[in-house]
């Protein structure tokens, strides 16, 4: 557009009287009405590209806002569908995922056509395969692990250090890499609550070693779960740090977490356990 006003004024500025276009020694002096033409045509440019922006911003935003709006009517439509064919408002979420993830643009037409749902009931045979076969190894490993259990005599490897010190505990999820060997998919591994971390919650830890702790807690967690706690005293520094749940002692007045460390930072951790001796880290 500015190329073309240009264009356009450039006989008026050819034509013009003489003292609007001065040509001295060799060099233009751009004045009078060749001067407000170009100022006229920049400015023309800048509107043009301001409305042009403009407007395609609010085309892409209405895109957006239609594209979510029919993608929960969509979401819904196959939600009532699923439900009425039988299936549980959490098994009816599962399925849409299955379905999107095997045709992203028609996932309800998978769920009311014989042939859809055959070619879903073949992926799920496929996936639960894996899953068996991951059972079974997982099972062999177990196995293996308990007939070495049964037959060392475990000393204790670290020598554990008596704190009574606060502490802040929360309920760790599975990291990524771990949930690669698990589940396909993020969307899954969330259905399944292995990404859920619950609130922190105070503790006091009894003793600790470079190897583990325990800590007295109420906190809703089984054996091979996995916690990460750091400290609540603001005179022993300790970050926070990842341990799996061993065993769970419980009495009348306590639960205590048995707990065994999974990567610590061992230079922070061996700090730590010098404060609570009351020896200088730099001793060590």
């Amino acid at each position: 557009m500015q190329t073309a006003v240009m264009l356009a004024a450039l006989p008026v500025a050819v034509n013009a009287p003489k003292g609007y276009l001065n040509i001295d020694s060799g060099s233009l002096d751009f004045s009078g009405p060749l001067q407000w033409i170009l100022l006229l045509a920049a400015l023309g440019g800048v509107l043009y590209f301001t409305y042009w922006y403009a407007k395609k911003t609010r085309t892409e935003g209405a895109q957006k806002r239609e594209q979510s709006v029919r993608q929960g009517s969509e979401s819904q439509a196959f939600q009532e569908r699923a439900l009425h064919l039988g299936l549980r408002p959490g098994e009816a979420r599962t399925v849409e995922r299955i379905a999107q993830r095997l045709a992203p643009k028609a996932p309800l037409n998978l769920l009311n056509s014989g042939q859809g749902r055959e070619f879903m009931m073949a992926d799920l045979e496929k996936r639960i395969g894996r899953r068996e076969r991951e059972i079974k190894v997982l099972g062999r490993i177990k196995l293996c692990l308990e007939a070495l259990r049964s037959s060392d005599v475990h000393e204790r490897e670290w020598v554990r250090v008596d704190a009574n010190i606060a502490v802040w505990v929360s309920k760790q999820g599975l990291t990524g890499q771990e949930m690669v060997a698990l589940v396909d998919d993020e969307d899954e591994a969330e259905s399944e609550g292995l990404f859920a971390n619950l609130d922190s919650v105070s503790g006091r830890l009894l003793d600790i070693s470079e190897g583990g702790a325990a800590i007295d807690i109420e906190m809703d967690v089984e054996r091979g779960d996995q916690v990460q706690f750091w400290s609540g005293d603001p005179t022993i520094i300790l970050g926070e740090t990842r341990a799996g749940v061993v065993s769970i002692e419980k009495t009348d007045e306590t639960t205590i977490l048995h707990l065994h460390f999974v990567d610590p930072d061992l230079r922070e951790l061996r700090s730590a356990i010098l404060q609570l001796r009351g020896e200088d880290a730099d001793d060590e």
